[in-house]
């Protein structure tokens, strides 16, 4: 509201106005997704029955995780299972981050649409037109369109999972010189729900 003010009483230059709003927002948002999270997490911890079977094993691990806003930094409990042993950030879980997650599922979705047109380089710095931080590198798109492309064939899209009834199964056989002068053989094998249309090299 400072920045709209300034812009009415002053006459700040319009671009100049917006440019200082969108990062305004982009810090707005950051902070918002940092308390939704805390506060998901202090839940767990106060309220033992969204819990069932986990203990506290540690507080306050920092984590960040890249968003359409920038980076957000937040702190996380550690739960361990009684029964089972395992252990997870119950609140990472809630949100969609696996233990590796370096960018968030909306983020994510975001370069896996925008790679569909343009090259993973650009659609990687796509994201850092409204919020600098939130570009991300080739490799990181493509790590990204893997894992919607795992998660789509395994069925698990919006939490559904599917049955494949037939699976094909692909095998690949390469014969490679060791340095000792022996010959090993490897094997390749590709899963997938439909069956492939041989080449000509088959």
């Amino acid at each position: 509201m400072e920045s709209i003010f300034d812009a009415m009483e002053k006459g700040l230059d319009y671009v100049g106005f917006e440019e200082q709003l969108r990062e305004q927002l982009n810090e707005l948002g950051r902070e918002a997704c940092k308390s939704v999270l805390e506060a998901t997490d202090r839940r767990f911890v106060e309220h033992r029955e969204e819990r069932p079977g986990w203990r506290i094993q540690r507080r306050d691990d920092v984590k960040n995780i890249l968003t359409p806003f920038g980076k957000v930094e937040y702190r996380r409990t550690y739960f361990k299972h009684a029964k089972t042993n395992e252990c997870a950030y119950l609140v990472d879980r809630k949100a969609g981050y696996g233990p590796h997650a370096k960018i968030d599922l909306a983020l994510a979705a975001e370069v896996v649409e925008t790679a569909s047109e343009l090259s993973y380089g650009k659609s990687g710095e796509k994201p850092g037109r409204a919020a600098p931080e939130a570009r991300v590198s080739a490799q990181t798109v493509m790590k990204a369109i893997r894992r919607f492309d795992l998660e789509e064939q395994a069925g698990e899209v919006l939490g559904e999972k599917r049955r494949c009834e037939t699976l094909y199964v692909e095998a690949d056989e390469d014969h490679v010189a060791g340095q000792d002068g022996r010959t090993t053989c490897r094997f390749w094998f590709t899963f997938t729900r439909a069956r492939r249309e041989a080449n000509d090299e088959d």
